[in-house]
């Protein structure tokens, strides 16, 4: 009996997954028409995004699937819907300061099928597949719309800049941390972050620093105390330091927030996880101990460490928007 109750949930399953499958195919085809009909944004890529932050010294503000949605007025994961983000991030994206580049998602040229092939093992090549699906169906739905955020007629930089080893060959990940290492060498860095996101502690990202220093936020709803946040970056801040910003949305609209004042500001989003699961080959989107990881299994899931020159670099703790610091 049990063998024929599978035999029929895995017949349903797969005439569900191929109705799907030809829905988004369908939808796929729509949106090439589009495509053709109102053109695609012109976005760098990621190699001379990391060039032009590296020898022009620029800021960086980078839009995703999260930042669009927010600016559609809808919710994400980690950051509640909030008019007066969503009304910021329109304004930033629309910016036209020489000092701060403003990056788009790559994904928003989907010349490919999701049925195009995938190299790798099996659960690889199904989660980019599930990823392609994904992009898709919400590109199908939401590319005319977001097209009203920004210019068609603009050069932008290539938000993947830190997705740059999931998304890569093995090969151009590696030139790309590279680069990545040569923007951070020598500088004195003050990183604004999650409370569980530890950018470079464990790794040899950030070796070549002078100094590191931090600022702990929300790991959720960070916009929320956003004032406080900005405040304590201002008066903690020293000259020439170099800000990294990994907190989401919020970090789109303080690099460029920061910038005004004169500080490089850059929002590096998930670039310190991508290196680590390039330094252990996997991608997978595996959890990484002690560090907080959105899209692993049990990635919220994180404990307390044992690191002396981690906790000497924290400057202060931001708890919630009406908590201050000392």
């Amino acid at each position: 009996m049990n063998k024929v109750k599978k035999f029929l949930v895995d017949i349903y399953n797969s005439i569900y997954d191929a109705s799907l499958n030809m829905k988004l195919f369908l939808r796929w085809r729509k949106d090439l028409r589009l495509q053709k009909k109102l053109g695609l944004p012109q976005i760098m890529s990621v190699r001379d995004t990391l060039n032009i932050i590296l020898e022009n010294s620029v800021s960086v503000c980078r839009y995703g699937d999260g930042e669009f949605k927010l600016m559609d007025g809808e919710a994400i994961f980690f950051q509640q819907k909030n008019a007066l983000l969503s009304q910021r991030l329109k304004e930033v994206i629309q910016s036209n300061d020489s000092k701060v580049l403003i990056c788009l998602p790559a994904f928003l040229d989907r010349r490919h099928s999701i049925f195009t092939f995938q190299k790798g093992c099996r659960e690889e090549r199904m989660r980019a597949v599930r990823a392609r699906k994904y992009l898709d169906d919400i590109l199908s739905r939401k590319r005319e719309k977001w097209y009203e955020y920004f210019d068609l007629n603009r050069v932008y930089g290539n938000a993947l800049i830190t997705r740059c080893y999931v998304s890569e060959s093995d090969s151009d990940a590696a030139s790309f941390f590279i680069l990545w290492k040569k923007i951070f060498a020598d500088r004195d860095v003050l990183i604004i972050e999650g409370e569980k996101t530890r950018f470079g502690v464990g790794n040899d990202l950030l070796s070549g620093c002078n100094s590191v220093r931090r600022i702990l936020c929300p790991s959720q709803n960070a916009y929320e105390s956003y004032a406080q946040i900005m405040r304590t970056v201002i008066d903690l801040h020293k000259e020439n330091e170099l800000c990294l910003i990994a907190l989401g949305p919020t970090a789109t609209v303080l690099a460029y927030d920061l910038a005004q004042r004169g500080m490089q500001s850059l929002d590096i989003g998930h670039l310190d996880i991508e290196y680590e699961w390039m330094c252990r080959g996997d991608r997978t989107h595996k959890r990484i101990e002690g560090k907080f990881v959105s899209e692993a299994k049990d990635g919220d899931k994180v404990g307390e460490i044992e690191d002396r020159t981690y906790r000497d670099e924290i400057l202060c703790h931001i708890m919630d928007e009406k908590e201050s610091y000392s």
